[in-house]
């Protein structure tokens, strides 16, 4: 676009100004055989905007003829309404009809220039921007590296990442307490977290709490361990960690109740004897002698019908002698349960004469 052709359309808008007689269509045809639309489109947004500043309210005549001009160019598709938007005036784009209000649309510039200058955009997720996070991550698990004489070093390292990389704070927060609770004793953390809000620090902390309270999970030592080192060094309250712990308090209570209660009565169990009378224990002993004896017959029963299938030649003189065999053992049971009787009936006499004793 040479600056002659430029000069050549500044001088015949003039002359269509200056000439009541002509028309927009005679200019816009006469334009079109000098040079090509592409070019003449924006050639005319710019002689649009200059007569737009240079015309004098008092040029009523001028004004609308210039007007009647913008008009017949955005009708027949020479120049576009965003064309004209970029180059002319808003108070000359409300006459022409392409704008409602020019107090609106300078309101919206407005809005657009702020958010495109001076709106940060910040990355809040690790991937969003790793090579920030990467090098962050680093400053801030250095172990023993990190100390009186490095820490107002580090300090720096991390501002500068954070406005570099347009970290999201809350997040660079996040990570400063992970790598705190690693390393719980090392108080030149707390420099660290002088570079935040304490209230963003008690709610972060508190949703660490409740993540893994509601997710059923066990909190780690680590994390009650740096809650307490920030209640002591005045960074946050117990009062404003409270509300984010669990249980309840209603809870609480109910649960030591409970624990109360099954503590007495494990207390109240202990040493008790029992004063059955002894016409109850001869009847549970008789029961006890009755259930093992058949439980003993049984046995034997399965037995020998075993033997029976497996072998059904016996000899008459094996299954005498084997009918001995049994009373036999029988007779052994009996005995054994006689005397077992007369040692638990020693055991209960001892334990009424003492029990005796007691009462008087």
């Amino acid at each position: 676009m040479s600056s002659s052709s430029n000069s050549r359309v500044l001088s015949k808008c003039i002359s269509y100004l200056n000439d009541e007689k002509q028309t927009p269509q005679n200019l816009i045809e006469e334009l079109k055989r000098d040079m090509p639309a592409a070019e003449l489109g924006s050639l005319l947004a710019d002689a649009f905007w200059y007569f737009g500043i240079e015309l004098q309210p008092t040029e009523v005549s001028q004004k609308k003829r210039l007007l009647s001009l913008i008009s017949e160019c955005i009708s027949i598709g020479l120049v576009n309404n965003e064309l004209l938007k970029e180059r002319l005036e808003p108070e000359l784009l409300e006459e022409t009809g392409v704008i409602v209000s020019h107090k609106t649309f300078l309101k919206k510039i407005v809005r657009v220039n702020t958010k495109e200058s001076y709106t940060q955009q910040k990355f809040n997720l690790l991937r969003e921007e790793s090579e920030g996070y990467a090098k962050l991550t680093v400053e801030l698990n250095q172990g023993s590296g990190l100390n009186e004489r490095t820490v107002d070093h580090i300090v720096q390292n991390i501002q500068s990442l954070i406005g570099y990389f347009d970290l999201d704070p809350n997040r660079v927060l996040d990570l400063v307490l992970e790598a705190f609770e690693h390393d719980p004793f090392n108080l030149q953390f707390l420099k660290i977290l002088d570079l935040f809000k304490r209230s963003n620090l008690c709610q972060l902390l508190g949703f660490k709490f409740q993540f893994y309270q509601e997710s059923e999970q066990k909190n780690p030592k680590s994390l009650y361990t740096v809650a307490a080192v920030l209640i002591k060094n005045k960074f946050l309250s117990l009062n404003e960690i409270y509300p984010h712990l669990k249980p309840e308090d209603a809870d609480a209570k109910t649960q030591h109740d409970k624990e109360i209660e099954d503590a007495q009565s494990a207390a109240k169990r202990v040493g008790v004897i029992s004063l059955a009378s002894k016409e109850d224990k001869e009847k549970e002993k008789e029961k006890d002698r009755k259930d093992k004896k058949e439980q003993e017959v049984s046995i034997k029963t399965e037995d020998q019908s075993e033997v029976n299938n497996n072998d059904s030649k016996i000899e008459p003189d094996d299954v005498q002698m084997s009918n001995n065999n049994v009373k036999k053992e029988e007779g052994d049971d009996d005995k054994n349960l006689h005397q077992m009787d007369k040692d638990k009936d020693k055991v209960h006499d001892v334990q009424h004469q003492d029990i005796n004793k007691e009462l008087k």
